[in-house]
């Protein structure tokens, strides 16, 4: 009877497993709540449309404005007899992807009840600027005339609901998070950003061609869409204010073609060699456990300084390590051939303290910050030292990759590292509005660093914090493409998402501590401002695009529109030919990079670098947000008590860096 009884509660292991991981795994519960908030919503679409439909019938009749809205759902503006009259389709369903965020996180993530009525006020204020926004727009559009056609109010319409839905909901969460104190700037340096904002401009109104031909020819003509439908809902998420971002971000790289680098003014033209300009150097390197890679990281810079004249020296501060790296480093030391180096030890408490540490103690008139599990090339160093001829230019950022190629994961992240250093670090070089130098290598200027206070303790994205605080200051902020670095990356899936979790964290308090440059009107004397706002809306829209799944499964629930019978071989050629005219121009970049770097045959992992986006935004947004609220409903006062707390809560999801 015993063997019987262990053996029926054995078969019932699996189940017991699964239900566990589907109550405690945060990002299932968001989305199973998801599809039950998406068929709740779309089940009384025609009640919300109403609402909405009435209501903005009150407001148009306060401006004069002849309007009614019928039962078919329609808003009529003029009289339905009138030759003149116009139907509008309400966006609705695009909103109600943004809506349904809202209760689905108040009643799946760990927070407590304050923190989950101020979500649903939120959602209430979400709908309700969802009706402003389509009444300014109809008032706006009747009297700049633009109002010739229901298409014209309809892509007006959905771009405004999906830009400000992602902007209420990173205001939400920007609200309610604990964050460090946000910091107000008086700049050092003063200068115009007038050639700045005419390139911001221009890649503006550029990609808001290619957006409309995209959203208008594509979606409304090509695919037949009808605007008042969900499945319009869920492609325009992908047609935002972000991607007229993205795709600026691919024109902009043109403009480099015929562009001579900035510091190149101040080579002195009787002497061009590049041995003309040779500051001293010192590499600061923090590590916490990198006994596998720190050997090889303080070879590599000894390689490079030998093909550096200037004077150079390498500082590690060893973060409380509990492997064998301040022995490997110590060793390391010994044998350096070209530069000095000295080895500090701390207890851990991350890395804001241990730079400033190696900042007091380095003789550098330049820093060269670089990880410890990151390998520098040999020819490096003159290729971002140079930038530094401009005395305006506080940090330079280099080009990084992954260091070792084993996993079909680490060859498709060298995709995604491609995509954000070539074409989203350079598009805002452009605009002198670089969001994160790296942390893995980054060079800075030390008198710079010094002015402006070096890193932040007690913070996570250091890295991005100091980066927004060297713009604010006035300082310039570039990239070189040519200064190689390959810094090591999480070999398989679950890994890499365990890392991006703890980014995503990060996120919070480096934007967080400089949420005024999008407060303060005076900060947007430079592009800074605009593209630190858009960053922030697209992390919003990033949650609505997690929730499109689970409204497309609420949607074939309800049977409102993803029925069997509206899918056919036509609708799928039409859509597979919408995803390669899309992604057709980024394909067409990335086979050119990837010729460039010799790896030509990598564009094969381009469909999994696709998939990892989709992984982000599914499972490692949410699961960061989950953990940021999580703490903020425990800690309401940002200190040094409540940040080791938040090490540690991030220590179970990344045990490896913290």
């Amino acid at each position: 009877m015993t063997i019987v009884v262990e053996k029926k509660n054995n078969n019932f292991e699996p189940l017991k497993k699964t239900i566990k991981w589907l109550v405690f795994y945060f990002p299932v519960r968001y989305m199973l709540c998801g599809v039950f908030f998406a068929v709740i919503f779309l089940s009384y679409v025609q009640s919300i449309k109403a609402i909405e439909g009435q209501a903005l019938v009150t407001l148009l009749k306060v401006f004069h404005v002849s309007s009614i809205y019928l039962q078919n759902g329609n808003l009529y503006v003029g009289s339905v007899g009138s030759p003149s009259k116009l139907a509008l389709y309400l966006p609705v369903y695009s909103q109600t992807i943004f809506l349904i965020f809202f209760p689905t996180v108040a009643l799946s993530a760990r927070m407590n009840f304050k923190m989950r009525g101020e979500i649903l006020l939120f959602g209430l204020l979400c709908f309700l600027i969802f009706i402003l926004i389509q009444f300014l727009t109809i008032i706006t559009m009747l009297n700049l005339g633009l109002i010739m056609s229901h298409n014209s109010y309809s892509q007006a319409s959905i771009f405004l609901t999906v830009t400000f839905g992602g902007l209420i909901i990173d205001s939400a969460l920007f609200t309610m998070v604990t964050k460090p104190k946000r910091i107000k700037i008086k700049p050092i340096i003063k200068r115009s950003f007038s050639k700045e904002y005419a390139y911001l401009t221009i890649q503006f109104v550029s990609s808001f061609l290619v957006i409309y031909f995209l959203l208008n020819v594509l979606i409304f003509n090509v695919l037949q869409v009808g605007k008042d439908s969900p499945l319009v809902a869920i492609l325009s998420l992908h047609f935002n204010i972000t991607s007229l971002l993205f795709v600026s971000y691919f024109l902009s790289y043109l403009f480099y073609g015929a562009r001579l680098p900035n510091w190149f003014r101040f080579v002195d033209p009787h002497r061009p060699d590049k041995g003309d300009y040779n500051p001293p150097l010192t590499f600061l390197v923090p590590a916490y456990n990198e006994e596998k890679f720190i050997r090889m990281c303080l070879e590599s810079i000894d390689k490079a300084c030998s093909k550096y004249p200037g004077r150079s020296e390498i500082i590690i501060v060893n973060d409380g390590s509990t492997d064998q790296t301040s022995e490997m480093a110590t060793e390391a030391i010994r044998n350096l051939k070209y530069c000095s180096g000295k080895l500090f030890e701390l207890h851990n408490t991350g890395k804001g303290l241990a730079l400033n540490l190696g900042l007091q103690n380095s003789s550098g008139e330049i820093i060269v910050r670089i990880d410890g599990d990151s390998v520098i090339a040999e020819d490096a160093i003159y290729p971002i030292i140079n930038h530094f001829r401009d005395p305006q230019v506080a940090c330079v950022s280099g080009m990084i990759l992954p260091l070792e190629q084993k996993s079909t994961w680490q060859k498709a992240i060298t995709l995604v590292y491609i995509n954000f250093f070539y074409i989203i670090r350079r598009g805002q070089e452009l605009v002198d509005s670089i969001l994160v130098q790296s942390g893995a290598y980054s060079v800075f200027r030390k008198d710079a660093l010094i002015k402006i206070g070096g890193w932040v303790d007690n913070i996570f994205g250091e890295d991005g914090e100091i980066t927004h605080r060297l713009g604010r200051y006035g300082y310039k902020l570039e990239f070189e493409p040519k200064s190689f670095v390959y810094s090591s990356v999480p070999e398989s899936l679950f890994r890499l998402m365990d890392q991006r979790t703890r980014w995503g964290i990060a996120f919070y308090h480096g934007r967080g501590r400089n949420l005024e440059l999008v407060r303060d009107l005076r900060e947007y004397r430079t592009p800074r401002a605009f593209v630190f706002l858009i960053a922030m809306i697209s992390h919003g829209i990033g949650f609505g695009q997690s929730m499109a799944l689970p409204f497309f499964a609420g949607s074939i629930i309800t049977g409102i529109y993803f029925s069997i019978h509206h899918f056919n071989l036509l609708w799928l050629e039409r859509l597979i030919m919408l995803e390669f005219l899309f992604y057709g121009l980024s394909i067409t970049m990335f086979i050119y990079f990837l010729a460039k770097l010799k790896i030509f045959s990598y564009i094969k992992y381009f469909p999994l670098m696709r998939v990892f986006g989709f992984v982000v935004r599914l499972f490692v947004k949410p699961h960061a947000m989950d953990i940021i609220l999580y703490w903020s409903s425990k800690w309401k006062e940002y200190n040094n008590e409540s940040y080791q707390d938040l090490r540690r809560e991030v220590r179970r999801v990344d045990p490896a860096n913290y």
